[in-house]
This record gives C-alpha cells, structure tokens and sequence, in this order.
C-alpha cells in the first residue's frame, strides 16, 4: 500500500512538474518594467505575489534573472557575482520543463543564457564558458525564429543577437565561422526598429519599448556612422523617462556624443538620485563627464562621489586621471602628479579609457594645456570654442606625439564641422606622421577617413581605410577603435 502511494505521489509531483506555463500577464509586465527602470525591490513585490497565485507560472524565472543581471552588470560587485551565479543553472533548468510548442521556452532559456555571457565578459571570466552560452542562445533564438516565425518578441532576441555577431572584430571571426553563427549590425537594428515601431502600435507590445530603446541607443551611438539616426532617436525618450536610470543613461549618452553636452548635463543633474532604485554609480562618473567637457572644475566632485560609491573596476583609474586633469587645468603641477601616481596604483579595468590612463601615468609627463583643453571642449561639442584654440601654427616646442595630435585634432573639427575635404587633408597628415606612435591618433585618423568615404558613398575608399585603421595597433584605445572600423565594414557588407 506504501509503495502505491509513493507512486501516485511521484506521478502527482511529475504531472505538476510538466503543468509549467509561461505566461508573461498584466502582473509579469508590470514587475518587467519596474525591474528595467531598476527598481527591483518593487519588482521583486509583484514577483512574488505572482508565485504565490500562479506557481506554475515559470515567467518570474526570466524576470528574477533580469535583476541579477541588472545588479551585476551596474555594480560590478564580484562577491555578489559569487552569490547569484548558482541561480542560472536552476532556473534554465525550471525553463526547460515548459512544453515545446511554448514560444517562450526557447527565448527565455536563450535570454538568460545570453545575460550571464555578458556578466561573464565583463568580470573577465571564464570566456570558453561565455562562448559556449552565447552559441547556444543563438541556436535557441534561431530555431525559435523558425517554428514561431510570427512571435513578436522574437525580434527584440534576434536584434540584440544578430547586431552583436555583426561586431564581432576580424581576429574573431573564425570563431562565428567555426559555429556556423552569422548576422549583421544593420539585421539586428532593423529588427529592433521595427519592434519599436510595434511597442508604439500595438498596446499588448508597448512594455517591451524601454529595453528596445536602449538597444538601439547603444547601436546608435557605437556601432552606426551617422549620427543623424541617433539626434532622430532621442525624439523617441519622453519626460517620464526621467524616472528610469538605464533611459536616462542612454538618453544622456546620446546627447554628450551629438554636441548637446549642455542638456545631458541637465538631464544628470535632474535625475540625480531617483528614490526607490539600485543605484547607478556610473551615472555620477557620466554627469563629472559632462561637467569636465565644458571646463567646469567641479567635476572632481563627482568623479570622487563615483569612486566612494561604486564597487567595480572599470572607470576607476580613467576618473581619477580626469581629476589630475582638473588639477592640471587649475595649474597645480604637484596636485596633477600626486594623482597620477594613485592611476599607477589601480588595477586596470577592461575599458580602454582606464587602460590609457596607467599609459599616461607611466610617462610621468604634465599634459599640453592647450591639446587638453582643446580635446575635452570638442568632446563635449563645442567645436567653435575648440578650434578658436587651434589658430596659431604648431608650437615649436611641442614634441612628436603632441605635434600629430594638433593636426589630428585640427582633422576633428573640420570633420565635426563637416569641412570634409579639409578633415581628409588633417588626417592623412596624422597618418603619415603617427603611424608608427603608439598613440591612437593614427588608427582614429583612419577609422574618420573611412567614415568621411563611406558618407560620400565612395565605398572602395571608405573599405581601404577601414581596412588601414584595422593593421594599426595603437597602444591605447585599440579595442573600441577596430570595433567601430568592423562596424563600417560590416555597413559595407565586407568582412
């Protein structure tokens, strides 16, 4: 008798098991948009609500993985990596009980899958391990495709696989072509535009539109040549995106790259601090950003409120180098060194900025005033303050590397300012002159001048240049830069 109600019992727990459902409802969406404005704790509310009425529901496992993500991949906190990574495994593992003919099971495996890849990139670990999660999310997107190929949320997984396979750098690409994975920059943001469009129509998208949106952003600004489309984005942010720190980082992003420091600068401060979400540290390092690109020397205010704050390893040394600046531009030469050597003393973090900034400090050499000032005045857009700085010839007293950034920086105006042939002109003198310089000016030079090209439509001198701007490997910055040049061919449909 014993043994029969062990097996009715186990037959009972297995049919439950199997009764799994997806269903991304009214309470689900809601907790979705709490979570992707970073307010997790109200988030996490509805979750568990949802659990308790509808424990067969397996959506609050996707969602539970966004807010680890989202803290992870903000904080950078490795000990909270530790903690949260034993999570993946048991919920790909609740996923996969779901029936197949869900057209959620595979997307949401996927999903999961593909956000543990980039936290695993970021903390820089385990890369074979990443690898494998990102294949696998891409085989999982793709025969989704298939069998639902009218499932609408498809295209925001198809968007952010395809446009991140489409630049991948060329030293890379064997790997794609070892796994059979392909797509390009301008696939995934075609599909990401048209569920933009869909999350504006149809109301049973619309809470799918803030994730889309910052997507797009970040392939505006990163991976496109024009950046018309991403000024014509911005008109997509509306005044309640104000509450959203991850829109209000992309929309700020947007407006520093596309010459309107000024109102970035504003939108930082408004915003400073939003109640009830995890916090958001880079924000503070963004707003010093801001503030320094118009030579406002409170900037180191906030450089140092993001150094207090924040956990991670990434953009500590580039922010304290820009705080050197600041005493570099107040003429403390002592203060300006004392800060170098604490860039000396941090560890290096994966983003070009910080890696340029223990360069610097290994010079030990004061910066050129002048270059400085002029480089942080076109950075934040202000083109006219910028070139009113560059009139006068090169000074003699420059040495060789600050000579090829006067010109370079000369070919940077005239580009900004859409003097073409006169920008061309600049950067093919910083080519000649820089190539063999471990600066970057010479790799940028090339990668602008396949820009200028491919804006002309002359797409045979916009490939030789990219081309060019790939076999310089400058010292610093050389990720982000060959990034881009595998962007433009990637537009040019070459590889």
């Amino acid at each position: 008798m014993k043994r029969l109600l062990f097996v009715i019992l186990l037959l009972a727990i297995s049919h439950f098991a199997l009764a799994d459902s997806f269903v991304f409802n009214k309470q689900c969406r809601q907790a979705y948009q709490h979570i992707i404005a970073l307010r997790f704790n109200d988030g996490e509310v509805l979750l568990k609500a949802e659990v308790h009425q509808n424990p067969g529901n397996a959506c609050p496992e996707l969602l539970y993985n966004y807010i680890d993500f989202l803290k992870l991949f903000i904080s950078e906190d490795a000990d909270l990596f530790d903690q949260l990574e034993p999570n993946r495994k048991n919920r790909i593992k609740r996923l996969e009980r779901l029936d197949d003919s869900d057209p959620y099971k595979r997307i949401a495996i996927a999903a999961i899958q593909m956000q543990w890849a980039f936290v695993r990139l970021k903390f820089g670990e385990q890369y074979t391990t990443a690898a494998l999660d990102i294949y696998r999310s891409f085989l999982l997107i793709d025969e989704n495709t298939v069998l639902f190929p009218d499932f609408q949320p498809n295209l925001l997984s198809n968007g952010i696989m395809h446009a991140m396979v489409g630049a991948v750098p060329p030293r890379f690409l064997w790997m794609l072509k070892l796994v059979s994975l392909s797509g390009t920059i301008q696939q995934g943001r075609s599909e990401l535009y048209q569920l933009l469009a869909l999350t504006e129509k149809d109301p049973s998208m619309a809470y799918l539109r803030d994730e889309t949106l910052f997507y797009l952003s970040f392939i505006e600004l990163n991976l496109q040549l024009d950046l018309g489309n991403a000024t014509k984005l911005l008109q997509q942010f509306k005044p309640e995106d104000s509450k959203n720190e991850l829109l209000v980082f992309a929309q700020a992003s947007i407006q520093m790259r596309v010459g309107k420091n000024d109102e970035a600068l504003q939108l930082l401060r408004n915003t400073q601090n939003i109640p009830n979400t995890f916090p958001f540290d880079y924000l503070y390092y963004l707003q010093a950003e801001s503030m320094l690109r118009k030579l406002d020397l409170n900037a180191s205010g906030e450089y140092m409120k993001f150094l207090q704050k924040y956990k991670g390893h990434n953009y500590r040394a580039d922010a304290i180098r820009k705080m050197s600046w600041v005493n570099a531009l107040q003429s403390d030469t002592a203060g300006y060194f004392d800060m170098m050597k604490l860039v000396a003393m941090q560890d290096v973090g994966q983003v070009d900025a910080d890696k340029q900034a223990k360069r610097e400090a290994k010079t030990k050499a004061f910066p050129n005033i002048l270059l400085l000032k002029a480089r942080l005045l076109f950075d934040g857009g202000y083109y006219m303050q910028s070139a009113q700085l560059l009139v006068d010839t090169i000074d003699s007293r420059f040495n060789p590397t600050e000579k090829i950034e006067y010109i370079y920086r000369k070919g940077r105006i005239a580009h900004a300012q859409q003097k073409y042939q006169d920008a061309l002109r600049y950067y093919d003198l910083a080519l000649s002159q820089g190539r063999s310089n471990p600066a970057y000016y010479a790799a940028n030079a090339a990668l602008k001048s396949g820009e200028i090209y491919e804006t002309l439509h002359d797409s045979v001198m916009a490939e030789k240049y990219f081309r060019l701007c790939m076999d310089i490997e400058p010292d610093e910055y050389s990720n982000s830069i060959h990034q881009k040049a595998q962007a433009g061919l990637d537009r040019l449909g070459k590889k």
